[in-house]
């Protein structure tokens, strides 16, 4: 089965008889009729707008869209000589003099643009514009206006390194000390009154009984139910091994559990040898049986397998 492709759906009107006429009574006025106007032709979309634009121009009304290049730079920005209006300074124009070797010109350009670039760095520094007469060699210093755009940012800075604003004076409001007292001892009792309140929901509340009520007794109260204790690992004893099951068979065909005659209790604690004479046969004897008995149900086990 291919896949199926999803059709179009049908929103209008569900009669097609009735469709074709709405169609139809839209279109009959134009149906084989002269056109309104003789020789008219409709202007199209984009000589209009290009009619729209000479009209502009011509009335003062239109404008020019800003490059995207042109977006960061700055506006006192002189296109003529590429140079804003702040930064107006003369280069020197370095041309090659008579038989100068390549090294010695390439020296000289490079002498000139790091005294350039020494330059700039301590107008930058010092916030000052330093003025050269390239005929006289003459240097004078001029202390550069202020821009209030670099003060705004430096101020920020700083604020920020403070980590406080400073406040200004003409919002801050003064208060006499009479009132600031006032105010301390409000804000204390305030906050002593939610001590008090934290407390009294924090401590154990008693029952508080009234003179001549009698208690016949104390609350029963039910104590939480013990968890049942999930042992993952078996404690030595309580495993349900194979010599288990045999040895309550031998018990039982012995008559040993139904006798409630208790057997004699010996304290097994220490090393075999040093154990009296009749309790360590007695425990000799058991592991013999215990051994025969193991080895016997090996024997059938093998016995069935093959």
């Amino acid at each position: 089965m291919g896949r199926k492709i999803p059709a179009r759906k049908h929103r209008g009107v569900r009669d097609p008889i009735k469709q074709n006429q709405q169609k139809l009574a839209l279109i009959k006025d134009k149906i084989n009729n002269p056109p309104e106007k003789e020789d008219f032709q409709k202007v199209s979309h984009k000589l209009a707008s290009f009619i729209k634009l000479k009209e502009d121009a011509r009335s003062g009304n239109f404008k020019l869209r800003k490059p995207k290049d042109e977006e960061d730079k700055p506006e006192n920005y002189d296109k003529k000589n590429k140079q804003s209006a702040r930064h107006n300074k003369e280069l020197p124009s370095i041309q090659r003099y008579q038989n100068e070797s390549d090294e010695d010109y390439i020296r000289r350009v490079n002498r000139i643009t790091r005294e350039s670039i020494q330059e700039s760095k301590f107008e930058a520094k010092y916030g000052v514009e330093v003025i050269r007469n390239r005929k006289t060699g003459e240097i004078k210093i001029k202390k550069r206006p202020k821009d209030e755009l670099e003060e705004q940012m430096k101020k920020a800075r700083k604020e920020k390194a403070n980590g406080k604003k400073k406040p200004n004076k003409e919002t801050e409001v003064k208060i006499s000390p009479a009132e600031r007292k006032k105010m301390v001892k409000e804000l204390i009792s305030q906050r002593k009154e939610k001590d008090k309140q934290n407390k009294q929901t924090d401590e154990f509340k008693k029952d508080e009984f009234k003179f001549g009520e009698v208690v016949h007794c104390p609350p029963q109260l039910s104590a939480p139910r013990k968890a049942t204790k999930s042992e993952t690992v078996p404690r030595p004893g309580k495993k349900n091994l194979l010599l288990h099951s045999l040895i309550t068979n031998a018990e039982e065909k012995t008559g040993k559990t139904k006798n409630n005659t208790k057997l004699p209790s010996f304290d097994l604690k220490g090393k075999r040898k040093e154990l009296p004479i009749g309790t360590r046969q007695m425990i000799e004897n058991q592991q013999k049986n215990v051994v025969e008995l193991y080895r016997a149900l090996k024997k059938k086990n093998r016995s069935e397998i093959s």
